[in-house]
């Protein structure tokens, strides 16, 4: 009878905190609030890409519609014709380095940052939110070979631009 009792007080403080935190209006970061001016349906144009690096364009922006579609289905906009904003960007550099050599001439580990510039725009032309320079890195092993190292390189940028793109809906969504 004892174990019950203790069973239901849990479960009590656990539903009177649950209601506590909600509310306050407490929320998870990026579940809250509202795009920018209102903005309900957003189209995500296909990237421009100043880098030297062909496709990295698509990566990005695959992942940034992605994780709209994993947060938000409905806020994602098939054609502008269906939306009430364009999010269009461009990635402005790749960067790669050397972060644990291996001896004089070879390195064990290299690190690669992207960095993009982003504009929300209602349609019609006025421009909601600039993110200018929002990059991240990610660290992959060198391998003995060419193109396995190759392949290490583009899975940290996808794993970076995974990132990217939570950082960009967070943004978005919390109007900052």
């Amino acid at each position: 009878m004892r174990r019950i009792r203790n069973s239901f007080r849990r479960i009590a403080v656990l539903v009177v905190g649950c209601l506590t935190l909600t509310a306050c209006g407490y929320q998870f970061v990026g579940q809250g609030g509202a795009f920018p001016d209102n903005v309900e349906r957003i189209h995500v144009e296909m990237f421009a890409n100043k880098t030297s690096q062909t496709g990295l364009e698509n990566t990005v922006t695959n992942q940034i519609i992605f994780e709209f579609t994993r947060r938000n289905k409905a806020a994602l906009a098939d054609s502008l014709e269906n939306a009430d904003a364009l999010l269009s960007g461009v990635v402005a550099s790749k960067t790669v380095q050397t972060v644990a050599p291996k001896g004089k001439d070879a390195a064990a580990q290299r690190r690669v940052t992207v960095s993009l510039n982003l504009k929300l725009t209602r349609v019609g032309g006025k421009i909601i939110w600039l993110g200018s320079d929002i990059s991240d890195n990610e660290v992959y092993p060198v391998a003995g070979d060419k193109l396995a190292t190759e392949q290490n390189e583009r899975e940290a940028i996808l794993l970076l631009s995974a990132r990217l793109a939570e950082r960009i809906y967070n943004r978005l969504k919390d109007n900052f």
